[in-house]
């Protein structure tokens, strides 16, 4: 991964903050993250927002998503801790049109 050389490059190392913690209450996590590549992958979204129920309570907000946010896919997921949405955010898979990630992490 050209992300890992980078982070070895200027002598970042992989630490427990970026390692996805256990999930005892969502067993699906990991077919959330899938699911949520192939939204990215479908869709061509200009902006990603990965987090937690933070970044999943935005959807509520139809009328202000469809207008400010309307090229952005919510990569939200309930109970995600802050290792998890910094696991997401090196795993994916972006394509060329993600212009911004926002991360929410509470």
């Amino acid at each position: 991964m050209e992300i890992e050389k980078l982070l070895l490059k200027y002598r970042f190392f992989k630490t427990s903050s970026t390692t996805p913690r256990k999930r005892v209450v969502k067993r699906d996590w990991y077919n959330c993250f899938k699911e949520h590549q192939e939204n990215i992958l479908q869709a061509n979204p200009t902006s990603i927002i990965l987090g937690d129920s933070i970044a999943v309570g935005l959807s509520r907000y139809l009328d202000i998503w469809s207008v400010y946010f309307k090229d952005t896919c919510n990569l939200g997921i309930s109970g995600d801790c802050t290792e998890n949405v910094l696991w997401r955010a090196e795993n994916l898979d972006f394509n060329q049109s993600i212009k911004n990630v926002i991360l929410i992490s509470g």
